[in-house]
């Protein structure tokens, strides 16, 4: 589980509202719904659509951005999102 603070939307809301629940994996192809670790970012994690898969690296679209970060900081595949649970987590500062 984690709570994303920027990403994609969807009609459920913005992804920094939203708790998701992933699956860790090694397995990435275009297309596969992700969540990210962006070092040194206050819109870290964010949630992303897979592009590009390369050797050491992904290149994801999170929103109107396209990031290319290391494998190792891609999290896991989105399993579910709960829109609007984590808008409490952003109350209490979590």
């Amino acid at each position: 589980m984690a709570h994303p603070k920027s990403g994609l939307r969807s009609a459920a809301g913005a992804a920094d509202t939203s708790i998701v629940a992933y699956r860790h994996t090694d397995d990435l192809k275009r297309g596969d719904k992700v969540i990210i670790k962006i070092e040194k970012s206050t819109i870290s994690p964010a949630i992303g659509i897979v592009d590009a898969v390369e050797n050491d690296s992904v290149r994801v679209q999170t929103g109107e951005m396209f990031l290319s970060v290391p494998k190792d900081s891609v999290k896991g595949k989105l399993v579910g999102v709960f829109p609007f649970i984590g808008t409490l987590f952003t109350l209490i500062g979590m």
